[in-house]
């Protein structure tokens, strides 16, 4: 598999886009045979060693810089796995 970026926003820089908004995380491609539960142990780790709060808009910032950074095809996975930790946890 082969990582494939999708410009999201007013750039068109993979560096740009790329960046995080959680602190001490990094990007990584990976071919997986469980995409979802890999997104929802990937998305975990984000959510609580980054110290987001539910309670303020940084969820959406959290599930809109997934979809971006995904292509079309995962995209479905991205939303199952965070309805799943969404129910599961909060």
């Amino acid at each position: 598999q082969r990582l494939v970026f999708e410009p999201a926003g007013a750039t068109r820089s993979i560096l740009e886009a790329a960046k995080l908004p959680f602190p001490d995380c990094t990007v990584a491609a990976v071919d997986t045979e469980d995409p979802r539960a890999d997104f929802r142990t990937s998305m975990l780790d984000v959510f609580f060693f980054s110290g987001l709060d539910w309670s303020t808009g940084e969820v959406a910032i959290f599930l809109e810089w997934y979809l971006k950074m995904n292509i079309k095809e995962n995209r479905c996975y991205v939303v199952e796995a965070f309805v799943e930790m969404f129910n599961r946890f909060f």
